[in-house]
């Protein structure tokens, strides 16, 4: 007897820590911020935590014996087996509602007393896709205002080619955008101010920014254009300069206005003087 009473305590007490290992793993399953389902070997849920619950909309004991289908469309392979992904992977789940809610997806297979199963790690990433997509709208809405602004938008190399340039070089220099990337800003300067445009060049390297810098260029047909420039350096993550950008403004018209405007004032200051 009191060998069989020890045996019977033995076996009490292994029964006990097996079930309070369970309970354990229970409540790091249910508790877990992931979603965690496990389906079997045919792909229908068994177990669905409180995390999966939240973010598909369904209670345990509404979708335990389901096909993960239901929530996870295309995770069955043609013979309706579970795909193995050991990578995450994004896609669209199925809320109960019908809206598609994008998750990251990884899926283990697993083997449980003899059983092949399969666990589905699921996050959900809406917020981080909302984020996505504002800045996508937003980066979007700066594209546009900045390729049909009529000032040039550009950027340009340490050794003084353009790396960027806006649609408003048709209008000054004549050319699209891409046939003037990675050509020298030399090829286009009046030469007169060349050794001006080089030392200013310079000093902006150097990182003084530049403010409505006065210079001529030549366009497609050799005409002259007089442009104002605005430039400041660009720093890469190490905080070193890699290159310049800026904007400049066709200033061609304004300089004949202006002058016009000079020739009409001297010719009225002699008119004056001779009347005087």
């Amino acid at each position: 007897m009191d060998e069989t009473g020890y045996l019977t305590q033995l076996l009490a007490n292994a029964f006990h820590q097996l079930s309070d290992q369970d309970a354990q793993v229970r409540a790091i399953v249910d508790y877990a911020a992931e979603g965690i389902i496990v389906v079997d070997s045919a792909g229908h849920i068994g177990t669905f935590n409180h995390a999966a619950e939240r973010l598909f909309g369904y209670t345990a004991q509404e979708i335990q014996g389901r096909s993960i289908v239901t929530l996870l469309p295309a995770t069955l392979n043609e013979n309706s087996v579970p795909n193995v992904l050991n990578d995450r992977q994004e896609v669209d789940g199925i809320h109960k509602v019908g809206n598609k809610v994008p998750v990251s997806l990884r899926i283990n297979q697993m083997v449980l007393s003899g059983q092949v199963m399969f666990t589905f790690l699921v996050a959900d990433i809406s917020e981080r896709k909302l984020a996505e997509l504002k800045t996508f709208e937003a980066e979007s809405r700066y594209r546009h205002l900045v390729e049909t602004a009529h000032d040039l938008v550009w950027s340009m190399d340490l050794q003084g080619r353009w790396t960027y340039l806006n649609n408003a070089s048709k209008l000054i220099y004549g050319y699209e955008p891409h046939e003037m990337l990675g050509q020298p800003l030399s090829k286009y300067q009046v030469s007169e101010y060349t050794n001006q445009d080089k030392s200013v060049f310079k000093e902006i390297i150097e990182g003084k920014e530049l403010v409505q810098y006065e210079t001529a260029h030549l366009d497609r047909n050799g005409s002259v254009h007089h442009l104002s420039f605005n430039a400041k350096t660009i720093k890469g993550a190490d905080n070193k300069v890699i290159g310049i950008s800026g904007t400049a403004r066709d200033i061609t018209k304004q300089k004949s206005f202006d002058g016009i405007s000079i020739l009409l004032f001297n010719a009225i200051t002699a008119f004056e003087t001779v009347l005087s």
